[in-house]
């Protein structure tokens, strides 16, 4: 980084300008107000005996209460608002820069950490700079109180002043060994995110083959690292706290020994006794609040590295200066001398030269990872080639300008990404001015017209995450008619008909076929279907052009092209898909950092799964002793600190007014040896609590991970992922910040609340009838605050989510969105969606600043009528001088914790809100519940039976499957095709129990599937969807997933066996090798190798292959094909397919038409047939 955190934040916080300069200037006049406050008081005891100058005193001071008051409600409200406006800013700021930066860029990142950025860090940076005002004014007040002090009397101002140094320098220090722990803390919990991310997004797999317990062992590693950096982060502030807390107090103890023997000699007043003391009392509190500032401040720095971290990446691809706009683009393309890398020294295009004529339609064949989709991926300008230029109209593209470049080129992608919106805004992505006769002739295009009219609300339906609500060619139908949307001179299709059968496939490629005329088109094609539309065919392999021709003239010449068609060869080496940026550059700063922790609280804490229904209070029980320890020490720490007015009535009462130094000389030696105790005390105080708090965060991070592994598959259907993950971020955040950020002293503040009382009522009855007076007044405020805060809480949590939500929907589909230029859109959907949430807590704000200031009055104005009435009493010799003063001082410290309180309250709020969201998710009931007496079937034969199974999803309103009957043989394969939508795939989520059927039933083995033990079922069967789930880490991390102790042997021969070892040749890492998040680094035809390698690991006996080759060439097909013949071999296995040429060794195939079975037998059988199979078999060839 270029320049300093701090100046960096205080860049940021300058966008607030208004908010900044009013916040301040009414932070200094409040600091003026309070600073009188004790000179007032002073002033008024001094003046005992002339009742009209004590009149005058207690106007002034009520005065300058009602003034504070104000100025303390504009102080806190535009602080509020600078602190909430910066949140909205940086947060925004990411996400707009997440749409700016290149695809290079973004293949470097990982959803998790950005999650956790734009929500952890942000609000960090949000907590600290709500501290910003006081932070000033508390400054301010010390040091104007110096000065007063050193009016007043200057040897005592130097001895406070020397105090202040050593509170100054011992923060230095500490703060330089919690920023290192901090920030791993703040990596540690993007990485817990990134856990939580990649199961909500492969919950399929991870459920589907039981594998529920290595995820929780995955998060249980992660979570119980952040606990460790959290516990060292505990340990280095308990110190600091110690000492801060140490430091006020011995000054104090001083100044009751100096200052006694200076009133005793007549050098100082007994008023400026008390202005002394008030005003150390008053620097307490800050001092308190001080280990805190500096543990936020440090986590708030880290927060902002992080964030400026990623706002430094620049873009490499950017508008040139004097883009080139055209006036019509004829659609010639031209590479020429092309080379292009993911990572340096790895090519990818090697020396690649291809023109294409306007109007011309090519197709692109070669092996996966040949370059076929790079080629694609350079021509709109996602990626930027090290040398060689790319053309279209004799222009290089990076001269053109970008938004016409993207609209002039259509791009369907290897996956299909739609957005949880309705199928019309899918399809008019990016394009608000696109009418509805368009989008229609869109989808009418892609053939996708039929399906959506057929689905409930028609385009108006809302296809849920991912479009998870279609199956994959309704899916990719949409993804097609969303390219075709404003008429594209140039149209490239990346494998765009991999999921649909070969009818849908057949309509598709002849629309695309008869609207191609004076389009220019780039197939990358896997399958010969698509090849009849290419004037020209280019073979590449290796990042290089070898050949180009017709299909009969590559066949003749070309060996490779040969093998390609037929689909018989050996393996054929692979150029890798790698990273342009090196992974880890953003996250390995500090992580060297020590995580030392003495050796008595570094406790392991036991993890597991736990049956019982939720309640926070069986979390509260786990960590009990901590919690009553850490009580017993938080009342005693309370306690100590009633010590100093009582010491100092003793000392004025006993030794000043009867000139008796040595009684003076032994309150302060009393009260510095309060002081030493109470070290001790925080210490204690700090850790017990504190690992109390941490390992109550890390059960619940845990309770909550296993609700979300438990729940149906229905409820991840219905839900977005982002929201899913709000529970586990943004509402366990709530608690941490609150339990990290001034817990421990707002609970010292409300115990010393209650003792206060019982100690004023002890030494000055009439005086407590003055603070029991003003409780009504604090209750009813209090109650009014309760319900108008707490509305606007949840509202504020509601909108976080959706916030939440939207972030991780647009970071995952942000190549859609770019492709269709629709960054403008989305960064003002997510701003508005920001601002939503920065609203609502500045409704909760309005409330906070209007009640704490009127507290504040409530207190001074008690003040004031404590010195009214006790200073009459002192007049009338009932009341002691010492004893009215040190009353004051507990008047003041009865309403302090209002300002610590006030100060945690918002966190306590969002607490209470998020444990409210919490406990619903917790309280959510499943459907799919396991049997009473579970049968546990330790060996399963495979042989599997549907009986008249009928099945029909929520909301949907026509059932998927209708009284659906057949039977497997343990061992056989049997396939089930048909039309995109017939049911194929609710087969296999009926066979893994993600639903149950709505009339029928299953059987394994001749037992009913809903009375198997569903884990020990589903531990034997293997089920892989149509989209390959990978997470980020190394491919020998993906492949033993199933089996985390398998030997890098059999990983390797697993690779061996799919095709992967041309492509680990590659690379000296091997099996090591890093794939990045979601498996970016990966070309499509790779990421199945690895998850098929990963079935061969896993050894099941049933599994569920659900069009697992649809990203192959053919090539790589027949080697994946003799593969699982090998793998499959006495397995009971399930195919879904559209390539029916899988399909030659299916002991049996079942074509479904609506739900139905309406064909079944061998392949023979069914071409003999001459029925829908044979129609399907004849398009395909």
């Amino acid at each position: 980084m270029t320049k300093g955190w701090m100046s960096q934040l205080v860049g940021v916080v300058l966008t607030q300008r208004k908010e900044l300069l009013i916040a301040l200037v009414t932070a200094i006049l409040g600091t003026v107000a309070t600073l009188l406050v004790p000179i007032f008081e002073a002033a008024f005891v001094d003046s005992l005996g002339s009742h009209h100058e004590q009149v005058g005193w207690l106007i002034a001071l009520i005065g300058l209460a009602i003034a504070a008051f104000g100025l303390a409600f504009l102080r806190r409200f535009f602080g509020g608002r600078l602190a909430l406006g910066v949140q909205h800013y940086l947060r925004t700021r990411i996400f707009n820069h997440l749409q700016r930066i290149d695809f290079a860029a973004h293949d470097t990142l990982q959803t998790g950490q950005l999650v956790s950025e734009a929500n952890a860090d942000v609000s960090l940076i949000q907590g600290l700079l709500a501290f910003l005002p006081r932070l000033f004014g508390n400054a301010l007040l010390a040091l104007l109180s110096l000065v007063v002090m050193a009016v007043v009397y200057w040897p005592l101002a130097l001895l406070v002043a020397l105090s202040l140094v050593l509170i100054g320098a011992a923060s230095i220090r500490l703060r330089k060994q919690i920023f290192p722990v901090s920030l791993i803390a703040q990596q540690e919990k993007g990485a817990v995110n990134e856990v939580v991310e990649e199961t909500v997004r492969g919950i399929a797999v991870v459920k589907g083959s039981a594998l529920e317990d290595v995820q929780l062992d995955r998060l249980h590693q992660r979570a119980t690292r952040l606990y460790r950096a959290r516990v060292a982060t505990i340990w280095r502030q308990a110190k600091l706290q110690a000492f801060l807390q140490l430091v006020p107090l011995l000054t104090e103890a001083l100044v009751i020994g100096i200052g006694g023997y200076a009133a005793i000699n007549g050098h100082l007043s007994i008023g400026a006794f008390l202005l002394f003391t008030t005003y150390i009392v008053e620097l307490i509190l800050p001092v308190r609040q001080l280990s805190v500032l500096v543990a936020l401040s440090e986590q708030a720095r880290a927060g902002v590295e992080r964030i400026f971290g990623l706002l430094d990446i620049n873009p490499a691809i950017i508008q040139p200066e004097n883009p080139y706009l055209p006036i019509q683009v004829r659609g010639a393309i031209e590479f020429s001398d092309v080379h292009f890398a993911y990572k340096p020294g790895v090519a990818v295009l090697d020396g690649l030269s291809l023109k294409v004529e306007p109007g011309e339609t090519i197709a692109v064949v070669g092996s996966s990872g040949s370059g076929k989709s790079s080629l694609a991926l350079l021509i709109p300008r996602f990626y930027e080639p090290q040398t060689g230029t790319i053309a279209i109209d004799d222009v290089p593209v990076n001269q053109w300008d970008l938004g016409t470049l993207r609209q002039s080129v259509g791009i369907v992608f290897e996956e299909s990404f739609l957005f949880s919106d309705s199928v019309r805004a899918n399809i008019a992505l990016g394009r608000s001015d696109v009418s509805d006769d368009e989008i229609m002739s869109a989808a009418r295009s892609a053939r996708a017209h039929e399906f959506i009219e057929a689905l409930p609300q028609g385009y108006d339906t809302v296809v849920g995450e991912r479009g998870v609500r279609l199956s994959g060619g309704q899916r990719q139908r949409i993804a097609l008619a969303r390219a075709l949307v404003g008429s594209p001179p140039i149209l490239i299709l990346d494998d765009a008909t991999s999921s649909v059968d070969p009818s849908t496939e057949a309509e598709i490629l002849d629309a695309i076929g008869a609207i191609g005329g004076g389009r220019t088109m780039i197939l990358i094609a896997h399958r010969r279907s698509t090849l009849h539309l290419a004037d020209r065919i280019v073979l590449m392999d290796q990042g290089r052009i070898i050949a180009t021709g017709t299909h009969k003239e590559l066949l003749a010449a070309e060996p490779l092209y040969a093998e390609l068609m037929s689909g018989e060869t050996e393996s054929i080496a692979e150029a890798p898909k790698i990273s342009l940026v090196e992974e880890g550059s953003l996250t390995e700063t500090h992580q060297e950092a020590s995580l030392t922790i003495p050796r008595l609280i570094d406790r392991p804490v036991e993890l597991g799964w736990v049956d019982e229904r939720f309640r926070f209070g069986s979390l509260f029980k786990l960590i009990r002793i901590g919690v009553i320890v850490g009580a017993v020490l938080v009342a005693l720490d309370a306690l100590l600190s009633l010590a100093s007015p009582l010491v100092l009535r003793s000392g004025i009462d006993a030794g000043v007014l009867h000139h008796t130094r040595s009684l003076v000389l032994e309150a302060a030696l009393a009260l510095g040896a309060v002081s030493l105790l109470d070290l001790f005390v925080v210490i204690l105080e700090q850790v017990i609590a504190g690992l109390a708090a941490e390992k109550f965060l890390l059960l619940l991070r845990s309770r909550i991970f296993q609700k979300i592994l438990r729940l149906d598959m229905d409820y991840y259907e219905s839900e977005m992922s982002g929201r899913i993950m709000t529970r586990m971020i943004s509402d366990v955040d709530a608690f941490s910040n609150l339990v990290q950020n001034g817990l421990i002293t707002a609970l010292v503040s409300v115990v010393s609340f209650g003792l206060v009382l019982v100690t004023v009522l002890i030494i000055a009855p009439s005086i407590a009838l003055v603070l029991v007076a003003s409780l009504p007044l604090t209750i009813i405020a209090s109650v009014i605050f309760q319900r108008y805060s707490n509305r606007a809480y949840t509202l504020a949590r509601e909108r976080i989510a959706a916030v939440n939500a939207n972030f991780q929907e647009q970071v995952s589909g942000v190549r859609a969105s770019r492709a269709k230029n629709r960054g403008r859109e989305a960064i003002n959907q997510f701003d508005s969606l920001s601002s939503g949430y920065r609203d609502a807590r500045m409704n909760a704000q309005k409330a906070i600043s209007i009640y704490f200031p009127f507290l504040l009055m409530l207190a001074d104005v008690t003040t004031a009528l404590t010195l009214l009435f006790g200073g009459s009493q002192v007049l009338h010799h009932t009341l002691a001088v010492g004893t009215l003063l040190a009353a004051t001082l507990y008047v003041n410290q009865f309403f302090s914790p209002i300002q610590q309180l006030s100060q945690t309250f918002d966190q306590f709020q969002q607490a209470r809100v998020a444990a409210r969201q919490i406990r619903r998710l917790m309280a959510r009931d499943i459907s799919i519940h396991p049997a009473e007496q579970p049968v546990e079937l330790k060996n399963i034969h495979g042989v599997v039976s549907f009986r008249n199974v009928t099945f029909q999803y929520p909301q949907a309103e026509f059932p998927s499957l209708d009284a659906v009957s057949f039977d497997v043989a343990a061992g056989n394969r049997v396939a089930f095709v048909g039309e995109t939508g017939a049911g194929k795939s609710t087969i296999a989520k009926l066979l893994v129990r993600f639903y149950d059927p709505t009339a029928g039933s299953i059987h394994i083995d001749g037992v009913s599937l809903t009375d198997l033990d569903l884990i020990s079922y589903r531990r034997q069967v293997a089920y892989l969807p149509q989209e390959p789930f990978l997470f980020t880490g190394t491919i020998a991390e993906n492949i033993s997933f199933v089996r985390p102790k398998v030997s890098t042997a059999e990983i390797e021969r697993a690779c061996r066996m799919v095709g992967l070892d041309g492509f680990l040749n590659h690379h000296d890492e091997g099996v090591d090798y890093e794939i990045g998040d979601r498996g970016v680094r990966l070309s499509a035809g790779q990421k199945q190798s690895v998850v098929l390698a990963r079935l061969i690991i896993q050894d099941p006996t049933i599994v569920i292959l659900d069009e697992v080759s649809s990203s192959l060439d053919l090539v790589a097909e027949a080697q994946m094909q003799t593969a699982l013949d090998q793998v499959l071999a006495g397995r009971t296995t399930f195919v879904i397919a559209h390539r029916l040429s899988t399909l030659l060794k299916a002991d049996q195939i079942y074509v479904l038409s609506h739900g139905a079975i309406v064909e079944q037998g061998t392949h023979a059988d069914l071409i003999g047939q001459g029925g829908e199979y044979a129609s399907l078999w004849e398009l395909s060839a």
